[in-house]
């Protein structure tokens, strides 16, 4: 075969080059025989699977909420908020007392107890809100 291919080829002065061995029919030729290369490529992108998609039926239980559950989260609500509302008016006296304590200390230290205790103070005011 290369033989048929290099009796058809164009010289040049003699030598022949790699372009020279090939007629521009063989090339054709071979072209057809190959076909088009990005058609083989889009055959074969059509012909793989690139992502396996499936679907599955789910059953999914969702518990019966009745009005009962909700009252008595509700209750537990409201006595969470009494409690902590109770909790925070503990701190607060504690913390006024730390207050009115440090005029009982001597001079030279009030100054920095009323600077801590109003720090403090100033801090659980602003976390209440």
């Amino acid at each position: 075969m290369f033989d048929e291919y290099a009796n058809n080829a164009k010289t040049f002065s003699g030598k022949k080059s790699t372009w020279d061995l090939y007629s521009q029919e063989s090339l054709n030729d071979f072209n057809s025989k190959l076909g088009n290369p990005f058609e083989a490529l889009a055959s074969l992108m059509n012909e793989s699977n690139i992502i396996n998609i499936s679907t599955e039926t789910l059953t999914v239980k969702v518990p019966m909420i009745f009005s009962e559950d909700i009252n008595e989260y509700q209750f537990y609500l409201n006595q969470w908020l009494e409690e902590n509302e109770l909790i925070m008016q503990e701190r607060e006296r504690v913390l006024n007392a730390v207050f009115t304590n440090c005029s009982k200390k001597p001079v030279e230290e009030q100054e920095a107890c009323k600077a801590d205790a109003q720090k403090n103070l100033s801090a659980f005011i602003e976390f209440k809100q």
